[in-house]
């Protein structure tokens, strides 16, 4: 429980230290972060040398050569998708904004790696978030009208897509959930059996209805320890709102809806503020709207997305906050 703690520690923490920092500086670090982390991985993916976390086991789902996934800097494969996305994104919206052809060029092979990366992790989270945050960087707050114009690249993906995966049998199982030992599709298969895990939290919450257990929560090695004598795995939720239902209890699943309502409201009140977009409100924007779907389907802390939630939160306020100040002056 200690290293959760620590973890849950890291938000504040970054927000503390980015808060001083100037707009240009604030984007130059994310910028230069999120650059980092995909050109980090060239050496790992030329095998120059060896990656440092575990891989995931793609046997299961028809990888005979032992191909094995990407983890590269980070310790699991989830890690590595999960905070490839993030990098990938706010590359995109860099590309969207900047001014500059060579660095437009520059950002556009980044984020054709990133979204290579994410991939051969073969972890679904790190792609549904890309696609999150593309949409809602590209439509979020837009009229119908500008949906209209990206129709045809919207198709576009979505046929390379398909095409890709029909031509890779391990990713398309991946994708899928069907695997060597389950050759039919359903619901349960496709969420790698998330259903059965999210049901057994909800009765290992209520199965005492002990009104202390409900208020403040179980806390993870509890959690862990009934959904293993309900359903034979340590498990948490793997869904990050459940998860803090479960563990924190009602009490602390109200203050986190609380922070995230306070900080959609944020992004709500610059876009109403702003005449129009700008780099930082649209990268806010493809932040939250990633960090809800990771919540959705995986959830938990890590370690990196701490900064770019971070730089959300701290980049709007600041930009309000000069914007108001403006107005007051004159």
């Amino acid at each position: 429980e200690f290293g959760i703690f620590i973890k849950n520690l890291l938000l504040p923490f970054s927000i503390i230290f980015i808060i001083d920092k100037n707009t240009l500086n604030l984007n130059n670090l994310i910028r230069n972060f999120s650059v980092f982390i995909i050109l980090s991985s060239i050496p790992f993916i030329l095998n120059l040398i060896p990656q440092l976390g575990s891989k995931y086991d793609l046997s299961l789902f028809g990888d005979s050569k032992n191909i094995g996934s990407f983890t590269g800097l980070f310790q699991n494969p989830h890690g590595a998708s999960i905070i490839t996305a993030y990098a990938t994104v706010v590359c995109f919206n860099i590309f969207k904004y900047s001014r500059k052809k060579s660095e437009k060029y520059f950002m556009i092979i980044i984020c054709a790696i990133g979204v290579y990366l994410s991939i051969i992790t073969y972890v679904r989270t790190g792609l549904l978030m890309i696609l999150v945050g593309l949409l809602s960087s590209t439509l979020y707050g837009k009229s119908f009208a500008n949906f209209l114009k990206f129709i045809p690249i919207i198709i576009a993906l979505i046929y390379l897509s398909l095409s890709y995966i029909s031509n890779d049998s391990i990713l398309s199982n991946r994708l899928s959930g069907i695997n060597k030992y389950q050759d039919t599709y359903n619901v349960n298969t496709f969420s790698s059996g998330r259903i059965d895990i999210w049901k057994s939290t909800l009765v290992s919450f209520t199965q005492n209805n002990n009104p202390i257990e409900i208020i403040f929560g179980l806390g993870e090695s509890e959690l862990k320890s009934r959904n293993k004598e309900n359903i034979g795995r340590p498990y948490i939720a793997h869904n990050g709102f459940l998860d803090i239902l479960v563990t924190n209890g009602i009490l602390g699943f109200i203050i986190y809806l609380i922070f995230l309502r306070k900080w959609y409201i944020l992004l709500r009140h610059k876009l109403k503020l702003l005449k129009i977009n700008n780099l930082e409100l649209r990268l806010s924007i493809s932040i939250f709207f990633m960090y809800i779907s990771y919540m959705l389907v995986q959830g938990g802390p890590l370690v990196y997305d701490s900064l770019f939630i971070a730089y959300s939160i701290v980049i709007v306020s600041k930009s309000i906050t000069m914007r108001e100040n403006y107005h007051n002056t004159f």
